[in-house]
């Protein structure tokens, strides 16, 4: 029996050490802190529906936030600013935005703390978590701290057109003198529950990160995190706060991934915990920042990592020497075994060479499984990295075929007869990766050096130690470290990369399986338990996988569909956004094929010609009588997005819209797309300086409008996103 308790350790250390990065519970209404529960009834009635920027319902949802701020004698103003985002010659997009900046007045005039979220919601969601649950967050924050005095200023920024291209915070952060902000908290969410993670820092994070470890509630953290983010695409309004060199840190829930920008992301289906979770941690921090003194914040980059419930911290300069030391240890400590022929160059050889097929196979069979899911089932590709709902019972499947792999490859030949030259080349592995580590993510070495420092320890007691005594209790003393450390590192990585990444957690299990062979060999060599366990957990989550792999109505298909109508040549199609034709779309486009047509994209889309005509009023496009390079676009309904396809702007000098700028000589052959979102009232003003007045220029216009033709028909297990009307006109100037 006892050969089977390392499993049971390794299963309920795996348990505690996730749960330790669980949401704090709820408080109740009544609380003298924050509570969840008073949010809420602000996020009840800001995500009650879509409030996509440049809507009338985004305009309701910050008609409700001044209010707010009105009520609690909050002043506020707003920042109305245009700011435009360009992928090469080819793309550019516009926003209008307005900001709401609420601000608490402190005692100096000293550097503020400024607090961020964003109030508009992508087209095809309410928004509940992304981002709407922020501001009901900072409304209740801004509540308890009025009735407080502070040393700093405390300064609400409350964006739009974040969805859109950060058009918010990247127009305040170039337009406005932002030199007083000592510190920002961004606020963010990719899923609907989960740990409040403060997931991304500006640079010389170590003042800052010993802060949240002062003031925060089960603060969850580290470098990793922040060294991953930085080599991602990703962006937040943070990036350009960051890039304006404020210091900061950005805070997010990335569990119920499935929830992201879907239609599904409703009050209903959020987290209160996770709400709770963010909503203390950020009134905790403001208050602290609010007082604190915030002149030097800027130090050096920290190492910083939870282990068992603490956040460890310490300056990142110190990684190089406790590396050197554990390198120097290491090759000690193989020299001496060598030495004294406790292993042997062939077995040592041999192991090494199966410890690098292990991982190797693994990850190719996981990458295998990424690939074979999306075929078998062609709706996880509606979701974000494949991350369908029931995404979770796949990284078993990873966990299980790294376990059958490892027992095949280590545990006959190489663990049975050569368990000391084992030991030895998967401490020289570890070692490589401990190298590699400081190299390419230098502030997140602790992911491997600690866990190696454990593992030589627990090989000079037991195989270089001269008494070779192996306790009972040694090997668990030494798996306490790596597993605390690797384990909840796991979970994160497959959180936020989902079926896509399945490599990467796999990585990390094989890790932990060749680590635990290390500590725990008669597990792996006495009875044939492991391969049991990993082709049960194969065979047991793809079963699950499976049937629960079909949407459902608590668990829908989010499913695109658009109607698109072109006035010149009276052609109407449904098109779809989306890969593949789906049960949400399949009623309008059965029979439809893939093609290019004159929506002012750079891609073909999946379409069907249709008899239905538009319910929208067609713009009016009007050429100015006094200057023939000036035309606008009036509607009677509300457009909330115009594209312009200019095929070729070599005779174009610069092209204004509502008197902004959009480029200057930018001068290609190539087709160009300017989408501009919010920029109108009633009428949309578009003024070309051209180089030569004499030849003719033609533009196409897509006007979009928030609704469909037709009463949408959608199965009860589907739900629309993005759902709009585009009516294509062209002008000749």
């Amino acid at each position: 029996m006892t050969r089977y308790l390392p499993l049971l350790w390794i299963l309920v250390l795996s348990l505690i050490t996730i749960k330790m990065t669980d949401p704090i519970d709820v408080r109740p209404a009544d609380t003298e802190g924050f509570s969840a529960v008073n949010a809420m009834n602000h996020l009840n009635i800001m995500a009650s529906e879509i409030h996509h920027m440049g809507t009338e319902e985004n305009r309701k949802v910050k008609r409700y936030i001044l209010d707010q701020f009105e009520q609690l004698d909050i002043p506020t103003e707003m920042f109305i600013g245009h700011a435009q985002q360009s992928w090469g010659k080819r793309y550019t997009r516009i926003g209008r935005t307005e900001n709401i900046i609420a601000t608490i007045k402190g005692k100096s005039s000293n550097k503020a703390v400024m607090v961020v979220g964003h109030y508009d919601s992508v087209l095809g969601s309410p928004g509940a978590a992304d981002d709407v649950h922020s501001v009901a967050c900072i409304l209740e924050v801004a509540k308890l701290l009025k009735q407080e005095e502070h040393d700093n200023d405390i300064i609400f920024l409350i964006t739009d057109g974040e969805e859109r291209g950060l058009f918010g915070a990247k127009a305040f952060s170039e337009q406005e003198d932002v030199s007083h902000i000592g510190v920002l908290l961004n606020y963010e969410a990719r899923g609907n529950s989960g740990a409040s993670i403060s997931f991304e820092w500006s640079e010389g994070n170590a003042w800052l990160v010993k802060q949240l470890k002062k003031v925060a509630t089960r603060p969850v953290a580290n470098s990793m995190s922040f060294e991953i983010y930085k080599n991602l695409p990703n962006d937040t309004d943070f990036t350009y706060f960051k890039k304006a060199g404020i210091n900061g840190i950005n805070h997010a829930f990335i569990d119920g991934f499935s929830y992201y920008h879907n239609p599904a992301d409703t009050p209903e289906n959020i987290s209160q915990a996770s709400v709770q979770h963010t909503g203390t941690n950020m009134l905790a921090l403001t208050r602290h920042f609010a007082n604190t003194d915030l002149s030097k914040t800027k130090t050096e980059n920290a190492t910083f990592f939870n282990l068992l419930g603490f956040l460890i911290v310490y300056p990142s300069s110190w990684d190089i020497f406790i590396l050197i030391l554990a390198i120097i240890f290491t090759i000690y400590l193989l020299f001496r075994t060598f030495k004294t022929d406790v292993i042997n160059i062939k077995s040592f050889g041999l192991s090494f060479l199966m410890i690098l097929l292990t991982v190797v196979i693994s990850v190719a069979l996981s990458f295998g499984l990424s690939k074979l899911l999306f075929a078998l089932y062609p709706q996880y590709e509606v979701f974000y990295a494949g991350q369908f709902y029931n995404h979770k019972w796949y990284l078993l499947t990873c966990i299980g075929i790294t376990l059958v792999i490892s027992a095949l490859c280590i545990k006959g030949p190489v663990l049975r007869h050569n368990p000391n030259s084992f030991k030895a080349a998967m401490l020289l592995f570890l070692s490589f990766l401990c190298v590699a580590s400081y190299l390419y993510i230098p502030t997140a070495t602790y992911f491997m050096l600690y866990p190696t420092i454990a593992l030589s320890i627990y090989y000079f007691l037991t195989v270089g130690h001269s008494k070779k005594e192996d306790y009972f209790i040694t090997p668990y003393l030494a798996s306490l470290i790596p597993l605390a450390i690797w384990l909840p590192t796991i979970t994160l990585f497959f959180l936020a990369f989902s079926l896509v990444g399945l490599p990467l957690p796999t990585i990390h299990v094989s890790i932990i399986a060749l680590s635990s062979m290390v500590l725990f060999r008669k597990l792996w060599t006495e009875s044939a338990l492991m391969t049991y366990v990993g082709g049960g957990l194969i065979l047991g989550s793809l079963l699950i996988g499976h049937l629960t792999s079909q949407p459902t109505e608590r668990e829908p298909l989010p499913s695109n569909v658009f109607y698109n109508y072109d006035v010149k040549t009276g052609q109407a199609k449904w098109a779809t956004e989306d890969n593949r034709i789906n049960i949400g779309n399949e009623s309008y486009l059965e029979g439809a094929e893939r093609s290019e047509f004159a929506v002012p994209y750079l891609e073909p889309f999946i379409n069907k010609d249709t008899d239905v005509q538009p319910h929208v009023s067609i713009p009016e496009i009007i050429i100015d009588t006094t200057d023939s390079n000036i035309f606008r676009i009036i509607a009677k309904e509300e457009i909330f997005n115009t594209r312009l396809q200019i095929n070729g702007t070599s005779n174009i000098k610069s092209l204004y819209i509502n008197d902004q700028e959009i480029f200057v000589d930018r001068d290609t052959d190539e087709r160009m797309v300017i989408e501009a979102f919010a920029m109108r009232a009633d009428t949309m003003t578009i003024r070309v300086v051209k180089k030569d007045n004499s030849k003719k220029q033609a533009i196409g216009i897509n006007s979009n409008f928030h609704s469909l033709p037709v009463i949408d028909q959608l199965p009860a297990n589907a739900l629309r996103t993005d759902g709009y009307t585009g009516i294509v006109q062209e002008v000749e100037i």
